[in-house]
């Protein structure tokens, strides 16, 4: 189904910025003519290079892939935190720091949460926020509605059985690591009703289960977080995890594995460049390198 296409993105995924590359870019000053002779295009903003960077993956995928609304699933993470950036402006006047690169336009949400003004958003974007319009929590209550809207949506599209196997392992990973920071937290957790992890438990219980789900590729991280308790170094080992337990899906060359696989790794190298760009003494052990 995908021949053509498939091709295409293993021969885009060679091009991605491997071990030596990041070691070039950790030399200081950071080094952005490096990444324009790797094709990213030229700013001295990192937050610009990301932005081009994404908007440019969003429209090869709806290029090659002839407008297929499936590609609005990888953007949709986008419409989400700036729902939520919007929804907090209007409410407590915060800073309406808003991102790029979503398939929402940052005015329609605006419309919409402000003056329940739904003309500007798509027709099947309509339903998310005429739900939430009708949603009455705290801040925390109604970002987790916003992210279960939002999931409910990117379900929808996910028509190809290889990405719905990428969404449930993705809300599953999200609910492990919402179980045990909430519990840090000592604050209440809602999970996304999706995944392989389906009601709250204590921490030592949730690390026995998840450590039998696929395949056991959780039990060492989860065993070793029980000792050094670090977040941060969970879940970076979860994005690892993530593409090794996908992996096979690239040798499938008539799914949309190879595609969706692609879309991964271009994000992490996206968040590899920033984090070396904000902190160039990181560790190449503290990146996430496929």
């Amino acid at each position: 189904m995908f021949t053509f296409q498939n091709g295409y993105y293993m021969a885009k995924s060679d091009e991605l910025l491997k071990l030596n590359d990041y070691e070039a870019l950790k030399k200081k000053p950071f080094n952005f003519e490096y990444l324009q002779n790797k094709g990213f295009g030229y700013s001295e903003d990192i937050n610009e290079l990301a932005l081009y960077q994404i908007k440019s993956l969003k429209k090869d995928l709806f290029n090659t892939l002839e407008n297929n609304p499936v590609v609005k699933v990888f953007f949709y993470d986008i419409d989400a935190v700036n729902t939520k950036i919007t929804y907090k402006h209007i409410h407590a006047n915060t800073n309406n720091n808003t991102m790029g690169g979503g398939n929402i336009k940052v005015e329609a949400i605006y419309n919409a949460l402000k003056h329940n003004d739904l003309s500007l958003l798509e027709l099947e974007d309509k339903v998310i926020f005429e739900k939430l319009l009708k949603f009455n929590g705290s801040y925390k209550e109604v970002s987790e509605y916003i992210d279960y809207l939002f999931y409910v949506r990117k379900y929808e599209l996910a028509k190809y059985k290889e990405l719905k196997a990428y969404l449930d392992l993705e809300v599953t990973l999200k609910n492990i690591l919402a179980i045990i920071r909430n519990s840090f937290a000592g604050t209440k957790v809602s999970l996304l009703p999706f995944g392989l992890i389906e009601e709250v438990m204590k921490v030592d219980e949730l690390v026995k289960y998840a450590s039998n789900l696929y395949v056991g590729y959780f039990e060492k991280p989860l065993s070793e977080f029980l000792v050094d308790r670090d977040l941060e170094k969970l879940s970076n080992e979860f994005r690892k995890d993530f593409y090794y337990i996908l992996k096979d899906y690239e040798y499938e060359m008539d799914s949309f594995g190879i595609i969706m696989l692609y879309v991964y790794k271009k994000m992490i190298e996206l968040e590899n460049i920033k984090a070396i760009y904000y902190n160039p003494d990181i560790s190449l052990s503290e990146l996430v390198i496929l």
